[in-house]
């Protein structure tokens, strides 16, 4: 029932320490905004998030949004943040400025609590196969490629980090205005087309149903909700089990009129002409084409020199 959209955009290489820093350090300013604006402002959606990715041979800031909306209105959404975001930081003062990147490397300077937590960090960098392994960075987040990490070369690039660096990072290699960024919006559209049931307002209903006695088989129940019905096919399901339940006819008809009444939400229409996309946008008509067509990112490798010691 929900679509989705995954809005990427390329940054550089992973293995640049400074430009790790520098979006980190966007990517926590970014972080409570984006929750703020698009899912508890405007509610495109449970699942908003945005932040820092990385794989190998490449460093990526993206925006996730799972949504019962179109995909096109969504990125129409996450770029109308993008404008508001380059105003936040340009009248972000130096003293606030200041304190989120002392919090940042405060969080990276932090020690692990315990070997368990360690061990993480470095398997974290053996997974990756950089094997840098001052890094600050869980097993977890570098199995789900979401690094939020800094070691001691990225702390001390943050030390020297200013606003007009990150400022400079998103304008030119984010934001949508920038003629040089590199950014592949993935859309997930749902096939789902009638009206969801909106458990909320059979609530009453249900009051009604273990007022009057009405059998309800809960093995029943659990299979029609694990199916996902929608609302005609909630109503049936209640309309035989009135038919079937001995009861008389004034209340019968008083439930049937209480199922009649049971509410829905619209799955959002397939295509709209409301909303578009920008219209630089290039459209992939030929996937094999397209990855045929790309530069394969640099392989991981290690950035520092391997030394293997032994003691005989």
């Amino acid at each position: 029932m929900n679509s989705g959209i995954i809005y990427n955009v390329q940054i550089g290489s992973p293995t640049d320490a400074e430009l790790r820093a520098q979006l980190q350090l966007l990517s926590q300013i970014a972080k409570e905004p984006t929750f703020n604006q698009l899912r508890t402002q405007e509610q495109l959606g449970y699942i908003v998030m945005s932040g820092m990715t990385e794989q190998a041979g490449s460093l990526n800031f993206r925006f996730l949004v799972q949504s019962e909306k179109k995909p096109d209105y969504v990125e129409t959404r996450i770029e109308a943040f993008m404008d508001w975001l380059k105003e936040h930081l340009e009248t972000l003062s130096e003293e606030d400025f200041e304190k989120q990147k002392a919090s940042l490397i405060a969080k990276k300077e932090e020690k692990p609590k315990n070997l368990g937590e360690e061990t993480q960090r470095f398997l974290g960098r053996i997974t990756d196969k950089y094997y840098e392994f001052d890094r600050r960075e869980s097993f977890f987040f570098a199995r789900c490629a979401y690094t939020d990490g800094l070691g001691e070369k990225e702390v001390v690039s943050l030390r020297s980090t200013t606003k007009e660096h990150v400022l400079d990072l998103f304008m030119k290699a984010i934001h949508p205005s920038s003629e040089t960024r590199s950014k592949l919006s993935t859309h997930l559209v749902s096939t789902y087309s009638g009206v969801k049931f909106d458990m909320a307002a059979a609530e009453p209903l249900m009051g009604e149903f273990v007022k009057h006695g009405v059998p309800v088989d809960q093995t029943a129940i659990g299979a029609l909700l694990a199916a996902k019905p929608d609302l005609q096919q909630v109503k049936d399901f209640a309309l035989d089990l009135i038919s079937k339940a001995p009861l008389g006819e004034q209340i019968k008809e008083g439930l049937k009129t209480m199922i009649g009444g049971l509410k829905g939400t619209e799955a959002a229409p397939e295509s709209s002409s409301e909303v578009s996309v920008r219209s630089s946008n290039v459209y992939i008509e030929d996937i094999d084409k397209f990855k045929a067509g790309l530069k394969p990112s640099k392989p991981a490798s290690p950035v520092e020199p391997l030394v293997v010691s032994a003691k005989l």
